[in-house]
């Protein structure tokens, strides 16, 4: 299965990830929403809780809304959906930003 089909997977699933890019380390995440941007992108937007960000200040406390990430797809080297405890911030974001703007697929009663 490739990234996309996976990220899809654990969407659709409610499942945390490990995903990774190349040459970083792998990063926890539970992914959220998946589909393009206004510049036709594919991206995920997803709330990660444990391993690599580079981000300056590193990763926030578990339930913090600063854990918030939207990455490429294409940028995203592996995907696998992992049998851990579903990860989300304690209040959700008002706005969604413009990293999904036509979204594919999103995980149920989000909103």
């Amino acid at each position: 299965m490739n990234v996309n089909d996976t990220l899809t997977q654990a969407i659709l699933a409610k499942k945390p990830c490990i995903i990774a890019k190349p040459g970083e380390p792998a990063r926890k995440i539970c992914p959220y929403r998946l589909g393009k941007s206004g510049k036709g992108e594919q991206n995920i937007i997803y709330y990660q809780h444990d391993g690599y960000t580079s981000r300056a200040g590193g990763l926030q406390p578990d339930g913090s809304t600063e854990n918030w990430r939207c990455n490429h797809v294409a940028d995203t080297g592996t995907a696998e959906i992992i049998n851990e405890p579903w990860h989300e911030p304690v209040q959700k974001p008002k706005a969604r930003g413009k990293c999904v703007v036509y979204d594919y697929v999103e995980v149920n009663y989000y909103d």
